[in-house]
């Protein structure tokens, strides 16, 4: 699963809202050794060898929800798919086998539901020893178009789809993509944390510190900065509107170099998970600016719903086939021209009626309401007594 404790994820938020009723154990991504080696000093790394270091498995971040760090992996992403990756695979999945067997033996669990999040890399050793009462895969974005999992990403998924009891997929590209693999697939959509992205719209805030000292309009980003950004589109703002601020918040995979070259330009590399809403009640519209490509027209953004939730004007790419059941709630462009005009026309022309009716959108589309449909979903698969 993806990290629990930067910006957000689908799995996260999933794991937040289940755990209002149900026990639930949140198995951290685990890191490898590589990672420990590189990027020892970043503060989420350090916190996890930390948690090693002190004999600790799992924390509890309230009463039914519990985070389950592992040991750390080997890095074998470089090999080929064969024999010799397939045993490191194992090897690996062992190692997330036995921190999660320790915590449900010490907690005395001995009935429970794997719900693998987009993670086909483990998983496996779990469901044959284990013998969970229910198995579920949830497929979050096309591994075939993914520039780090590829390789082995693709093959390992049809895997995970095949020994599921049933698969969810958050768009309607990837439940064709897997539907061929499973014969329970449905559609279920990302949401939003409507509470807490909506204290954007409904709360005053302080103006965060790195705002301080910026008198223009903001147009901003939320998200992981990676290869599905359209950076064309972006300096194209950046140069033609010198007037407003253009303001990403997220790491970076990619070089902002160029973008940075204008004095428009912010990038916040890192903030808090919590303190989002105080920033996006600071901007002015919000973007998606993404690509057009195999990867992210299989893509439902998270973030979409999560600026709609703070009342905000949206301005995105037609990137995929779902974006456009956002029409007539955000604006959609095909090209750089319409993007910026896009911008300008929403800016002037935004009201309290318009943000009203945003919130109202996204308040349709929480987490709270998708839970309720898994639930529903896991009712109808489960075992006959």
């Amino acid at each position: 699963m993806s990290r629990h404790d930067h910006l957000s994820s689908a799995s996260w938020s999933l794991a937040k809202e289940l755990s209002k009723n149900h026990l639930v154990y949140y198995v951290d991504n685990p890191l490898t050794i590589k990672d420990y080696i590189l990027k020892g000093k970043n503060p989420f790394i350090k916190k996890r060898l930390n948690s090693k270091l002190s004999g600790a498995i799992y924390e509890s971040l309230r009463t039914n929800l519990k985070i389950i760090y592992t040991w750390p992996t080997i890095p074998i992403n470089w090999l080929k798919y064969g024999s010799l990756y397939r045993y490191f695979l194992k090897l690996n999945d062992t190692i997330l086998y036995r921190a999660v067997i320790k915590v449900l033996k010490n907690d005395n669990v001995r009935e429970f539901i794997l719900f693998n999040s987009f993670n086909p890399f483990y998983g496996d050793t779990l469901q044959l020893k284990a013998n969970p009462t229910l198995t579920i895969y949830q497929c979050r974005d096309n591994l075939k178009a993914a520039a780090y999992v590829y390789k082995h990403g693709p093959e390992l998924e049809k895997e995970k789809a095949q020994k599921a009891d049933f698969v969810f997929a958050t768009s309607v590209k990837l439940v064709e993509l897997l539907r061929p693999y499973s014969k329970a697939i449905y559609y279920l959509p990302n949401a939003v944390d409507f509470e807490m992205f909506n204290l954007a719209a409904t709360q005053n805030h302080k103006k965060p510190t790195d705002f301080q000292g910026n008198d223009r309009k903001i147009i901003g980003y939320i998200g992981q900065i990676d290869d599905r950004i359209d950076t064309e589109i972006v300096e194209f703002l950046l140069y033609d509107l010198k007037n407003l601020k253009v303001i990403f918040i997220g790491p970076a995979a990619i070089s902002l170099d160029r973008l940075k070259n204008y004095s428009n330009f912010m990038h916040i590399d890192f903030t808090p998970y919590e303190s989002l809403p105080a920033y996006l009640s600071f901007f002015d519209l919000a973007i998606i600016p993404f690509v057009k490509n195999e990867f992210t027209k299989y893509i439902y953004p998270l973030k979409i719903n999560e600026y709609l939730s703070a009342g905000k004007p949206v301005v995105s790419t037609t990137f995929s086939d779902d974006i456009h059941d956002f029409k007539g709630i955000i604006s959609l462009a095909d090209d750089k021209e319409t993007f910026r005009s896009s911008v300008l026309e929403n800016l002037s022309t935004d009201s309290e009626e318009k943000r009203a009716k945003r919130i109202d959108f996204a308040r349709k589309n929480s987490w709270t309401q998708r839970c309720n449909t898994l639930l529903e979903l896991i009712e109808k698969h489960l075992p006959s007594e």
